[in-house]
């Protein structure tokens, strides 16, 4: 039996929800963590 978990729909509402909301961050920040993320799971689906 296999299960696929998808972490990126979680990372991605914790910063939009949370950084946007709550610690209003600028939208460069929010771009640049992101793209770290993106690099990250790329990187760690390998």
């Amino acid at each position: 039996m296999s299960s696929n978990h998808n972490i990126a729909p979680l990372v991605e509402r914790y910063f939009t929800v949370r950084l946007m909301s709550q610690r209003n961050v600028s939208t460069n920040t929010i771009a640049s963590y992101r793209d770290t993320f993106r690099l990250l799971f790329r990187f760690a689906q390998v």
